[in-house]
């Protein structure tokens, strides 16, 4: 296949439409903000109300705001119970500086394909695959800042791989 496109490029978007389309599912609103801020994409749980028979969505001030990666399964150090990832030390400070200091919390989502490219979107006459896994990590607060200079190692469970439902897990978690 020849692509216009860098993979680094190809990867970003894949890992923000799979994110999207775990949103969409699920009825939430995901947007994207204009200037690159650390953050990649923003999701708000929509609250509504109904009068005279018609829906009226309303922001409901409970939202998320996602710094996504994407990597291809050779550059991860696996373990029996996760994965290892080198994440550039600046976004990891993002994550413990928004944890700390912001009402919305920041989420980092690693979007994991396989190292054979083609293998990365398939469509069938039943479905669209998109390969192969997404895992959020969001920093525990025994975690501080890093004064490494490139990169600071971060561990992920496999518990904490994306499925349909992450969201609403995730919202219950931050907004009980």
């Amino acid at each position: 296949m020849i692509s216009a496109m860098p993979e680094e490029q190809i990867k970003e978007l894949l890992s923000k439409d799979y994110l999207g389309v775990i949103a969409s599912r699920n009825g939430y609103k995901r947007s994207q903000p204009l200037i690159d801020n650390g953050v990649d994409v923003s999701i708000t749980y929509p609250s509504f109300y109904e009068i005279n028979g018609h829906k009226r969505i309303l922001h409901s001030g409970h939202s998320l705001d996602f710094q996504l990666k994407a990597t291809t399964e050779s550059i991860i150090t696996v373990d029996k119970a996760g994965f290892y990832y080198d994440l550039k030390v600046n976004n990891y400070n993002d994550l413990i500086i928004r944890r700390d200091n912001s009402v919305v919390p920041l989420i980092l989502v690693i979007f994991i394909l396989p190292d054979d490219t083609s293998q990365w979107a398939n469509i069938d006459i039943d479905f669209l695959k998109i390969r192969k896994n997404a895992y959020w990590y969001y920093p525990d607060n025994t975690e501080k800042k890093s004064t490494n200079i490139a990169t600071h190692r971060i561990f992920i469970s496999y518990k904490n791989r994306i499925t349909i439902n992450f969201l609403d897990t995730l919202i219950e978690h931050f907004y009980q």
